[in-house]
């Protein structure tokens, strides 16, 4: 009696950790699909291209 309700129990906890796992698993990729599509509305809604130039910058140091 006592290895049916261990094993039982093992099953359960087991099949909770799974559906645990993948609940969490399903959230995330879910928020970072709703993120990825707002930023790639972000991207499609920009009209104009911005171009940025940087100061030249050069470094002076001995070499070893």
């Amino acid at each position: 009696m006592y290895t049916l309700t261990n094993r039982n129990t093992r099953l359960a906890a087991l099949m909770v950790a799974v559906g645990v796992t993948a609940l969490i698993n399903g959230t995330v990729v879910w928020k970072f699909d709703v993120v990825a599509q707002h930023h790639a509305a972000l991207q499609n809604a920009q009209t104009e291209a911005v171009q940025v130039t940087l100061e030249r910058v050069t470094i002076v140091a001995p070499r070893s």
